[in-house]
């Protein structure tokens, strides 16, 4: 535990900061909490992280993108959530709808009837009602909004896949 609390000069803390967002996307966000860890001060974080967005180790955009992406795609995450989650990472309003633009409302609509299709198969139920509002929660608790998750249980309980 104690290793994991090194304290780290600015250089050798963008050294590693430009390894690890050479392999994997960062937010700004998570580059200066890893600073904090590291303790740095806070006025050399900020210029460690000017200097990696400058080298385009860390791109807001570019995080936000891969997120929604991963979370819609690999997760079947819906858009409240990931708003939320980005929001949570302090990116900016106009990035975060920036980000979300690659996700149109039918591929959405899509992937919530996927996921609630394949939730309705295993749920046990003592009633339809039942079966709806269970779906209907589900739903909600993945991001979609109660709209579309109404609609889309209501398909789906109606046809009984």
């Amino acid at each position: 535990m104690e290793q994991d609390i090194k304290k780290f000069t600015s250089e050798q803390a963008l050294n590693r900061l430009q390894r690890l967002c050479s392999r994997q996307e960062k937010c700004a966000d998570d580059v200066r909490k890893k600073l904090h860890q590291w303790k740095i001060a806070p006025a050399a974080a900020e210029a460690v992280i000017r200097q990696l967005q400058n080298g385009n180790f860390v791109n807001d955009l570019r995080y936000a993108k891969a997120f929604v992406h991963d979370k819609f795609e690999l997760s079947g995450w819906g858009l409240l959530k990931i708003r939320n989650a980005l929001y949570l990472k302090k990116i900016k309003e106009e990035i975060i709808k920036e980000a979300l633009c690659d996700i149109d409302k039918m591929s959405a609509m899509r992937k919530l009837e996927q996921l609630l299709k394949l939730k309705n198969k295993s749920l046990k139920v003592v009633s339809e009602s039942d079966r709806k509002i269970k779906l209907l929660r589900f739903a909600v608790s993945r991001g979609y909004d109660y709209q579309s998750a109404y609609e889309v249980t209501s398909k789906i309980t109606d046809k009984q896949y």
